[in-house]
This record gives structure tokens, sequence and C-alpha cells, in this order.
């Protein structure tokens, strides 16, 4: 009797344990199930369509910016040599249409052209006097003048000119680019940033044409010289 009592009173830890491990282990397969679901919802998620332009909106946009910046024909730039200064003009077309813009923003366009050529010329020793922009609406054109000094001498045997204010800006070499030479001129026509372009350096007239290296008349990369 004393046996049966005492197994009797002893508390039943198996049973209750097995309980506890078997709830844990319910807990942590419904958590891994959770995580894992979860995971695959995330990376199933449709992801944000990209912001897309409307070609309404894009087409505006092009044509407020071709708008703003009237196109340029072609430029004629010319340098006329007189004693110990250049009388400059450089006349700029565009077609009728895009004049009529330039005409309504006169004063900013003048106001940008003559920031543009004093800038162009800057750091090559030369000064600028009596700068002017006209309009000429007869020919749907712009007109640059001035009158450039510091790029002419007269030495010993003549006369010399530093035409670098005027070609090196724009790219531009006297024999490089195979300027014409005349008894009278050197000049050149082709094509700046996609606007037909002429160059003409008006010179006294000489009995035989500037050719490059060549004397009494003659030029080299960016020099003219010639007989007083």
């Amino acid at each position: 009797m004393e046996t049966e009592s005492a197994e009797s009173q002893m508390p039943r830890f198996s049973t209750i344990d097995g309980r506890s491990s078997l709830r844990t282990w319910l807990l942590t397969v419904i958590l891994v199930l959770i995580v894992v679901v979860a995971v695959a919802l995330i990376l199933s998620w449709p992801a944000a369509p990209a912001e897309k332009t409307s070609p309404t909106i894009a087409s505006a946009k092009i044509a407020q910016t071709t708008a703003t910046k009237p196109t340029l024909l072609r430029r004629v730039l010319t340098a006329s040599m007189d004693q110990d200064k250049v009388r400059y003009v450089e006349v700029i077309t565009y077609s009728e249409e895009d004049f009529k813009k330039v005409i309504g923003s006169r004063d900013e366009v003048s106001e940008k052209l003559r920031k543009e050529f004093s800038s162009r010329i800057q750091g090559y020793g030369v000064k600028v006097e009596d700068l002017k922009v006209n309009m000429i609406p007869e020919n749907s054109s712009i007109a640059i003048t001035c009158i450039v000094t510091g790029c002419t001498w007269s030495t010993a045997e003549g006369y010399y000119a530093d035409m670098s204010w005027l070609i090196r800006p724009l790219g531009l070499d006297f024999i490089d680019d195979h300027f014409q030479e005349t008894t009278h001129s050197l000049e050149w026509t082709g094509k700046i940033n996609n606007t037909e372009t002429k160059i003409i350096v008006n010179l006294p007239p000489q009995n035989t044409p500037y050719e490059a290296w060549q004397h009494p008349a003659g030029h080299c990369h960016a020099h003219i010289w010639w007989p007083k």
C-alpha cells in the first residue's frame, strides 16, 4: 500500500513536457510559413509603372525649345584693313519666320550678340570701338559692326596684321583650312555649327596674290603682311 501511495503522489512530468514541445513546434512551423508567404508576396508584388511623358507634352517642349532659339541661315564675316585698324561687319541672316521672333525681342537679342562678340575676341589683345547691332528687316538680317584696334602694325618693310581674334575662335586657320588667296583678300566658305559661313578679309590690292609664306605680300596661319 505504501508503494502505490508513493507512486500516485509523484507529478506526471512526461505528459506535460510532451504537450509543451508539440505546441512549440507548431508555433515555429506557423511562423516559418508566415515568413515564407510574406517574402513571396513581396517578391511577386508588381513594380510601380515608370513615369512616362505624354507625346503631346514632349512635342510641346521640343517646340518651345526650338521657338526660343531662332535658326541661323548664314553668316558673313567681313574684316577690312584700314591703316592701323580693322573695320568689322558680321551679317547674320534668319528665315523670315525666325526674324519676326528676333524683332520681338530685339533688345535682348542685341545685348546677347554684343556680349557674345566681346567674349569671343577676349584674350587676343585687341580693343573694340563703336560696337553696334542693327536690324535689317528687308533681308531678315542682323548686322554687327565695330572697329577693332591693336591687331595691325607698321614695320620697316610694310604692314603686319594679326587676325587670330577673327579666325581662331571659329576654329579656323588660313593655311590648314585653305583660305582662297587673291590679290586683295583671303576668303573662306564652309559650315560652322551647321550654319553656312563666309569669311572675307579685305586687304590692300597687290600685283600678286597673298600666298602662304610669300613676300612682300603673304600670310601664315593667322597673320598677314604687305608692303607699304
